[in-house]
């Protein structure tokens, strides 16, 4: 008992210095703030960690720059140790502005200390941007010039890139863009959604994509979960993973391995399916309306397809393959195709 006694005697005295330290601690902030008259397509450069990136526009041809560090410790003193050890280095021309964070190699080593640097940007919307940023989130309203966004463990919200030319890194991040007009995209287990793009070149990996509308994509998934609202022309190479396209306008090219692919609504118009799918499945409703040439390889698969509606000028049956050409639909003079190479997985083409 005397023992016992002891133990929760001492353990008591630890839990009254924990709780008498946390009570001493306190929100300490350091601010820097300045403006830079600048070009219509000047460049914007941001770089940080640890703090939110805000950048708002406004109808002025002035960058301001308001950086906030704030450091929660027990006294003045400690504060401006750290503070010291922070340095926001803000630099501007009328062609170009830089906020650019750095700190010793130690500064979040074996330190209980919440440490937060943040910059609020007010800007034209015609600036160019580039952006690196880590553990943090990232707000972007309206940018028209290009950008280069590189962004990991943070969230983000960005409502329009419509420059010609941007470049998105995303790691380790959830976040939504409005609209992108013209994208390199790279995600690594982070959750994106789009509203609308115009040209996307894609690289996914361990992510869930959503895409709500694309003029053209250039796709290529590993591991992910993809859902495109509507594309006009799509390009998807996929591993591992399961992709839908709820409807498609003019044209796709795929190849799938290990996973599937659904398209829910092909338009009557369209002008060429070409799938590939290996250890995988892959189906597409077409409209009613239209009407294809059709050649299809399956081999080790099944294939199902508008039987009613085909006539075939070939049919090679066997225990392990399937190969058919022909028409399906009432245009024999159809330019549209439909192109299937099936291994070990199954194709399932309807009339929806």
């Amino acid at each position: 008992m005397k023992t016992g006694s002891k133990i929760l005697g001492i353990a008591m005295v630890g839990l009254l210095l924990l709780l008498n330290t946390l009570a001493r601690s306190e929100e300490f902030t350091k601010k820097m703030s300045k403006s830079f008259d600048v070009n219509k397509n000047a460049l914007l450069e941001l770089k940080n960690k640890f703090g939110k990136i805000q950048c708002l526009n406004w109808d002025q041809d002035i960058v301001k720059v308001d950086v906030e560090i704030t450091i929660n410790t027990s006294n003045q003193d400690k504060a401006d140790k750290y503070f010291n050890r922070i340095n926001v280095d803000i630099s501007g021309s009328a062609d170009k502005v830089s906020v650019i964070t750095s700190y010793d190699d130690n500064l979040f080593k074996n330190n209980n200390n919440d440490i937060t640097i943040d910059f609020t940007i007010q800007m034209p919307e015609s600036l160019q941007l580039e952006v690196n940023h880590k553990f943090g989130d990232l707000i972007i309203e309206k940018i028209t010039g290009n950008s280069d966004i590189s962004l990991g463990y943070g969230n983000f919200d960005i409502a329009a890139l419509a420059g010609s030319g941007n470049m998105l890194d995303i790691q380790f991040s959830d976040g939504k863009i409005g609209y992108v007009k013209n994208v390199e995209l790279e995600l690594k287990y982070s959750d994106l959604e789009i509203d609308e793009a115009g040209s996307m070149n894609a690289e996914t990996k361990f992510s869930d994509f959503e895409l709500g509308k694309v003029d053209v994509l250039t796709l290529e998934t590993g591991y992910d979960d993809d859902y495109i609202g509507f594309a006009r022309d799509a390009d998807i190479e996929s591993s591992f993973s399961d992709v839908e396209i709820r409807n498609l306008s003019e044209k796709i090219v795929a190849d799938i391995d290990y996973g599937e692919l659904k398209v829910k609504e092909v338009d009557a118009s369209f002008s060429l399916i070409d799938i590939s799918n290996n250890f995988a499945d892959a189906s597409l409703g077409i409209s009613p309306q239209a009407s294809f040439k059709l050649v299809a390889t399956i081999k080790m698969g099944s294939f199902n397809f508008p039987e009613n509606d085909a006539r075939f000028t070939v049919v090679d049956l066997s225990h392990t393959s399937q190969k058919y050409e022909g028409i399906v639909g009432d245009d024999e003079n159809t330019t549209s195709r439909v192109l299937i190479d099936t291994k070990t997985g199954g194709t399932n083409l309807y009339f929806r």
